[in-house]
């Protein structure tokens, strides 16, 4: 018997900085278990609990602990769902409630057996330390969070993130047998390994974009970021994160030994490095 996904969409409200989000529910003779859980907010309450009544929820696992994806946690907690997180995922310092009476924290390859199907927890460390996404290995179904969105790339920053395990992290998956993805946000991602490819090559890009900076005598953050991206294209909103995320690349290429910084916010290239 095939398993049923189904997707449901959530809105974040006017204060989010995310408009909508997924979670996810699988579906298997009569047995069911959640990806992610929304946002907290009534609408998700309301789903969580129609699909416990109807279903025979056996776990949720949360992907990363941001406010669009594990919102949801004390409605389950309610419920007595067993909730699972990786046991590198920070508490955010905004979260809004205690969990950890709540979760069971997990490691790497944990596989968890139900009716008809096996979910993998596939540790995707990046956009966060704790980053997991489940693979129902019968189906070849990942479900990616924030690591893999279906539009756009995800945010990639310090102090959760880090660019050179993000890239570690979709070298990883480009090796595993997926037939679909399931994103956080957006709709399902029919050419996985396309999809994968088109994050690298985006990531090096920028990245070269960065040396090119540095070498015609770009040497600050702010400096960086003004020549890589374009101003009429980033909002004044969104410039601290392309700052952060540029910041990211060079922490990557510093750990490469490809640049040294030579002070709090400047960095030189390497004699030789291009």
């Amino acid at each position: 018997m095939a398993i049923k996904v189904e997707r449901f969409v959530v809105s974040g409200g006017d204060l989010s900085l995310e408009p909508e989000a997924n979670f996810y529910l699988i579906e298997s003779e009569g047995e069911a278990v959640l990806i992610d859980s929304g946002f907290y907010s009534e609408e998700t309450k309301k789903l969580i609990e129609a699909i416990a009544r109807k279903w025979n929820l056996k776990a949720a696992f949360i992907t990363h602990l941001h406010e669009d994806h594990a919102g949801g946690i004390p409605f389950l907690r309610e419920l007595g769902v067993k909730i699972f997180l990786h046991r590198d995922e920070k508490v955010p310092p905004s979260f809004k409630f205690e969990i950890e009476d709540a979760v069971f924290r997990v490691k790497e390859g944990l596989r968890l057996f139900f009716r008809g199907f096996t979910v993998r927890l596939c540790h995707t460390p990046g956009h966060t330390r704790g980053h997991i996404s489940p693979y129902v290995e019968e189906e070849k179904i990942l479900f990616s969070g924030d690591t893999i969105l279906s539009k756009g790339t995800p945010w990639v920053g310090p102090p959760e993130g880090d660019m050179k395990v993000y890239m570690e992290t979709l070298k990883m998956l480009r090796g595993l047998d997926i037939r679909v993805i399931y994103s956080g946000h957006g709709e399902e991602i029919a050419n996985p390994g396309e999809k994968i490819d088109e994050y690298i090559a985006h990531r090096l890009e920028r990245e070269k974009q960065i040396i090119k900076a540095i070498e015609s005598g770009k040497k600050s953050i702010e400096e960086i970021t003004d020549y890589v991206y374009d101003k009429e294209d980033l909002p004044e909103h969104v410039v601290p994160f392309a700052r952060l995320t540029v910041l990211a690349h060079l922490d990557k290429l510093k750990k490469e030994g490809r640049v040294f910084q030579t002070s709090k916010t400047t960095y030189e290239l390497l004699k030789g490095e291009k």
